[in-house]
């Protein structure tokens, strides 16, 4: 819990104002979901004020384990593949995880991006691990390579996909200049008749739009952060009280 309120309270000294918030349903990200919203400033409609809520989606669930959820790599390593096909229950396919992430883009982020229009929109993505990676290499696609871009400063290890418990990957994306954006005309007439395959090869959905990474791993909200040794595989219990609600406070 200590650690999803530094991440909230990080957001809010950043002067990050989320107007979206999409969540696993799966507890742990959930609460850390909860946990951005509780900070978050909200937002007003037909002029009342409401307080930002996330938006639970089984969609962005961690990759279903199967039978193997809670055993070791150790484990399944030892076991090889004879030890995974003959568990019933075998683990969600990495297709199954990419289409899941496919139909989130395509009926819950695009649209928030596309009706933005010019207007700054910050939106949190809570998942997992896995989910996340493909969910990143999804939709990077989405773009021209050459709109895919690093700020200055940001070095990429050999991957930009990769996240610490309660880190952040933070990516700017904004619409380009239409004549940035617009391919060149093609001086041959027979070139203007190439087929739709190639045409939706070289325009990928977000053609026009540029996608900068602006933080790989964020982990500034954990620094001077104290981990209690042997408990990093226990359950989460969020009526667990932190030590200071054990002592009286002195009296003034």
């Amino acid at each position: 819990m200590l650690q999803i309120q530094r991440l909230a309270l990080h957001f809010k000294a950043q002067g990050v104002a989320f107007n979206t918030v999409f969540s696993s349903d799966l507890l742990r990200a959930r609460t850390t979901a909860e946990g951005i919203c509780g900070l978050s400033s909200g937002g007003e409609q037909d002029g009342e004020s409401y307080a930002l809520q996330p938006i639970i989606l089984p969609l962005l669930r961690e990759k279903d384990f199967g039978a193997l959820e809670g055993k070791s790599w150790l484990a399944t390593r030892e076991g090889g593949a004879d030890f995974v096909s003959g568990i019933a229950g075998e683990p969600e396919s990495l297709a199954s995880v990419a289409s899941r992430v496919d139909s989130f883009l395509s009926c819950h982020l695009l649209p928030v991006l596309r009706d933005a229009g010019h207007t700054a929109q910050a939106v949190a993505i809570v998942s997992h691990g896995i989910l996340l990676s493909a969910l990143w290499e999804a939709l990077s696609q989405l773009f021209l390579s050459k709109h895919v871009v690093l700020a200055p400063g940001v070095k990429a290890a050999k991957r930009i996909s990769q996240w610490s418990n309660t880190g952040y990957l933070e990516l700017a994306i904004g619409k380009l200049d239409e004549a940035l954006s617009t391919p060149a005309p093609t001086k041959e007439g027979d070139r203007a008749q190439e087929n739709m395959e190639n045409r939706s090869a070289r325009n990928p959905p977000l053609h026009d739009y540029a996608i900068t990474v602006l933080t790989i791993n964020g982990r500034h909200h954990l620094s001077n952060l104290r981990r209690t040794p042997g408990v990093g595989s226990s359950k989460h219990d969020a009526k667990q009280l932190q030590i200071d609600n054990f002592f009286q406070k002195p009296k003034n």
